[in-house]
């Protein structure tokens, strides 16, 4: 890489402190990539589009989100928001990472109406709740029932999570049986090295919650 390269030049402009020098060298980069470092919106003028998002550089597009994810866990607030408000985000026109300054500000009240909405009581919003339930097992319908060792693992995780009043037991039992039975059937390396960490993880923290 040469010292012409966009992201060394980024990094030469950057700020004082340690953080704005890393988001710069990531600005840098993404630009050289043709992509913007708030989600990845593509600016190339190539004409492979598809094959240009379906690259590498999607990194670009992903990582502010890891970032935001890794944050969210280290809060102890829900990661799937991170991304879900993200994709709300784009969905409205939102271009920059300004959008989400402006979701942030407005969660901000929901800082101090959170006891407002704890006194509501629990039969209140269950018909919401199940309405939310509904819109959300939408997916399932693309499951290939026709192979067991996709279908089994997600019918435990959607039939344990009620049963045992754990989303977590749902989502552990689905890892092990997943791993499982892609190596039953003989189709172990189409399964990522990291799912079946996991599910190494997902047994040891069963063993440990019921010791």
């Amino acid at each position: 890489m040469s010292l012409s390269h966009p992201l060394w030049a980024s990094y030469g402009r950057s700020g004082s402190t340690s953080a704005g020098r890393w988001a710069d060298r990531f600005g840098g980069w993404c630009r050289h990539r043709g992509q913007s470092p708030a989600h990845g919106t593509v600016r190339t003028s190539t004409p492979n589009r598809r094959r240009f998002w379906a690259s590498g550089s999607s990194a670009c597009r992903v990582g502010s989100l890891h970032v935001a994810t890794l944050g969210s866990g280290l809060a102890g607030t829900s990661s799937g928001t991170t991304y879900i408000e993200s994709v709300a985000g784009i969905r409205m026109g939102g271009r920059t990472g300004l959008t989400s300054v402006a979701t942030a500000c407005c969660f901000l009240p929901c800082l101090f109406l959170a006891p407002l909405a704890a006194a509501v009581p629990g039969f209140a919003t269950a018909a919401v709740l199940i309405l939310v339930g509904a819109t959300m097992f939408q997916p399932v319908a693309r499951i290939e029932f026709g192979r067991i060792e996709e279908a089994l693992p997600a019918f435990a995780t959607i039939v344990l999570i009620p049963l045992t009043f754990s989303i977590t037991q749902g989502i552990l039992w689905g890892f092990i049986l997943h791993a499982a039975l892609f190596v039953i059937v003989g189709r172990a390396r189409v399964v990522h090295p990291m799912m079946y960490a996991l599910a190494v993880l997902s047994v040891g923290l069963l063993v440990l919650e019921n010791w």
